[in-house]
């Protein structure tokens, strides 16, 4: 053994004053009457000095360092350092000035030997010892701190006896947390609640995990021996996480079996549970009826007017239920449904139903849900931990029993944990640097704020989804238990047993009872579109009104469809009472349709026969509206002109009238009285057989015949005819 203070003393002040200027840091001279071998001892042994002072240390400097390491007592002459293979790439040269580098900065000592010896060199038996454990967690890869499976890899000195499988037992781990010490023991349960597997420095006082003392050196060795977890000084800005360090940290396997090892110890149901089931979806759909059906405006910047939204937000079932702000829930509703481009916007400020919102309502529960979860997991910002924590915390939800209760922060840190276990293996150090190395953007994340992404997605995305129930506790999430909604939603395994069909209970006072069974969500949805809910967060008692059976037939439905889904599920035949009111409702429902064209008017029903004989004109016609009349497609003005030239009929007056250019909408424009009255004379009339025929109100433009001869006898047809409009209007 090669004691430190005992190298120190043969050095010369000149040595000494050099070692003190680079171990204290700031190139100073000890202050007068302090003993110098005595504080360059102190400062050369001290745990966390000696790793930042190795991290100044360039790669072939550490190389030298890891050869002595590997020798015995520390010690190696100049010949063999040159003939080692690590170093034949360096010229006697090199090897002789990095040795040097060595000496100046403490790490070597040079060894009195004879004239005719290769000089020796050592280093101090204290500093070897804190350099072999700092240089072997340099070596280690950051997942090797998180992940037992990837120690014990890295690690061959380190494996247990036993199979990892035993190891991870939660029984197995219960047992070796029992046999911690009981300061250790403290400080594991702290780690594991409310730390979510780490504990830095800063939250149990610098004596504990201070690098220069005993007491990290006794935790460290005591969780790594019991297979628990390890301390490590995590720097971990270059992954965007702003956390510097030393750490306690439980390993991801550790906390996935503490996880199941208190999941089974918990009752069946704890007291205050919020369960959500498909409420919004039911939502969703209501809030995409109303919003086209009345023609909800938006401003010019995007936002729905607060009046119309108001409304709407007081229909909403999650909404009714005040566990959630009714303003945020239709900000949720309604970015979500532009998202997956159920709803588009119109150059109106209105918004439409697209050919994929119409299907919308009559889609399967969990097709529905799989649309959602896709638009979860869509990150359109610059985020850069968030999105891959949303999708690692899905995947980890898959390894939960369906049923069980777990608890809410030791899930999220088993998420968090196996996210930091993963930096490296998914590259994320290259990825964040290549992102942000020249942005003046940090997005530098700290751990809390990484538990609060996971915590925000389980508990308000995923749980407003239906696909977790929650227990919570003063408004705050303690538990999470998957819901068989999620079953079949993030694809896991089914029972192969079929299930019950629900069935209903439908009375003569209009109230239907739904007593569920494994189908009972596209039920609920169904119940939802015709019925009205008894209580907010009563999914199974529903109530048939005039109101709620208008509104389902507003929004597509047929009452033929409603008796169908309630004689389909009912135990015994429909009340009367309820099938002739439920079709008595919707015969009281009546509907227009809006929809605009250019009405295209004749003299004669034979023109209007004619030119319905030809195939490129009728896929240009959308209805006859009369002997003489058809609505033509609105774009169809110019083709239009060129069919009617071949035909020998000529179109009266300016194409384009039709079009309402400068008048408002909804209105057709004025028309000058010089345009109104033409050239058959003030009335506006064009000769015997002139009529309103569509001209009068300067909304539509006119095709006609040529006129008939002066002489010859008036047609029959032109007077107007009793089946025909007198006067074609729009809607």
């Amino acid at each position: 053994m090669t004691r430190l203070e005992e190298l120190l003393r043969l050095q010369s002040p000149a040595l000494q004053g050099e070692l003190h200027g680079f171990w204290q840091g700031d190139g100073q001279r000890a202050a007068p009457g302090t003993e110098l071998v005595v504080e360059l001892a102190r400062l050369m042994t001290d745990d966390g000095l000696v790793r930042r002072r190795l991290r100044l240390l360039g790669k072939k400097l550490v190389d030298l360092l890891r050869f002595f390491l590997s020798r015995r007592s520390f010690e190696a002459d100049l010949e063999s350092i040159r003939a080692a293979r690590s170093f034949a790439f360096m010229s006697p040269h090199e090897v002789d000035a990095a040795v040097r580098a060595l000496l100046q900065r403490g790490f070597l000592f040079a060894r009195v030997v004879a004239d005719n010896e290769s000089p020796r060199y050592v280093i101090a038996t204290e500093l070897g010892e804190i350099l072999q454990r700092e240089l072997t967690d340099l070596d280690l890869e950051l997942s090797a701190s998180f992940s037992l499976k990837k120690l014990l890899e890295a690690r061959p000195d380190f494996a247990a006896g036993e199979e990892a499988a035993l190891l991870l037992a939660p029984e197995a781990v219960g047992q070796r947390v029992e046999r911690l010490p009981a300061e250790v023991r403290d400080l594991y349960e702290r780690a594991l609640l409310p730390g979510g597997g780490l504990l830095p420095r800063a939250l149990v006082g610098r004596a504990v995990l201070d690098p220069s003392g005993g007491k990290r050196r006794e935790v460290k060795e005591a969780l790594e021996a019991e297979r628990l977890g390890t301390v490590r000084h995590l720097a971990l800005g270059e992954y965007g996480i702003n956390h510097f360090d030393e750490t306690i940290v439980l390993f991801e396997e550790i906390l996935a079996a503490e996880l199941e090892r208190r999941g089974a110890a918990q009752p069946a149901a704890p007291a205050r549970v919020r369960t959500l089931g498909v409420d919004l979806l039911s939502d969703l759909s209501l809030l995409m009826e109303r919003l086209t059906r009345d023609k909800v405006r938006y401003t010019q910047g995007g936002q729905i007017y607060r009046a119309a939204a108001k409304k709407i937000e007081d229909e909403l079932i999650l909404g009714s239920k005040g566990d959630f702000p009714a303003e945020k829930l239709f900000n949720f509703l309604l970015d979500l449904a532009l998202q997956r481009h159920l709803l588009k916007r119109t150059p109106e400020r209105t918004l439409q139903l697209t050919a994929k919102g119409k299907t919308w309502p009559r889609l399967s529960v969990h097709f529905k849900l799989k649309e959602l979860l896709t638009a979860l997991l869509d990150d359109p910002g610059r985020a850069f931990h968030p999105p891959r924590l949303r999708k690692l915390a899905l995947e980890r939800l898959k390894e939960l029993k369906p049923g069980r209760w777990y608890d809410f922060q030791l899930f999220v840190g088993a998420v968090r944990q196996r996210y930091l276990a993963q930096l490296d293996a998914a590259g994320l150090r290259e990825a964040y640097q290549s992102r942000f190395q020249y942005s003046p953007e940090a997005h530098l994340r700290d751990l809390p704020q990484l538990g609060q992404v996971v915590g925000g997605f389980l508990g308000e995305e995923l749980h407003l989804l239906g696909l977790l129930d929650v227990a919570v506790d003063a408004g705050r999430p303690v538990m999470l238990c998957l819901t068989p909604l999620a079953v079949k939603a993030l694809g896991l395994a089914e029972s192969e047993t079929p299930p019950a069909t629900s069935r209903l209970l439908v009375n003569s006072d209009f109230e239907v009872l739904l007593l569920p069974e494994a189908d009972a969500y596209d039920l609920i949805q169904r119940l939802d579109r015709f019925a009205e809910r008894v209580a907010p967060d009563d999914a199974h008692r529903f109530r048939i009104t005039p109101r709620s059976v208008e509104r389902a037939i507003a929004g597509g439905l047929t009452a033929a469809e409603i008796l169908d889904t309630l004689a389909a599920h009912s135990q015994i035949d429909l009340p009367q009472n309820i099938v002739f009111s439920i079709r008595e409702y919707a015969e009281k429902v009546r509907f227009v349709s809006l929809r605009p064209a250019l009405l295209l008017t004749a003299r004669h029903r034979e023109v209007i026969d004619a030119l319905l004989q030809r195939a490129e004109v009728k896929k240009l016609v959308q209805e006859r509206l009369g002997p003489r009349v058809l609505a033509l497609q609105m774009e169809a003005v110019e083709e239009w002109q060129a069919l009617l030239a071949e035909e020998g009929v000529y179109l009266e007056g300016d194409p384009h009238a039709g079009e309402g250019h400068g008048a408002p909408a909804g209105e057709a424009p004025a028309v000058p009285a010089a345009a109104a009255s033409g050239p058959g004379g003030a009335n506006g009339t064009s000769g015997a057989n002139g009529s309103a025929n569509g001209s009068a109100n300067g909304a539509e433009p006119v095709a006609r015949e040529a006129d008939p001869e002066p002489d010859s006898e008036p047609d029959p047809d032109a007077d107007p005819d009793p089946d025909a409009d007198p006067a074609p209007r729009r809607a």
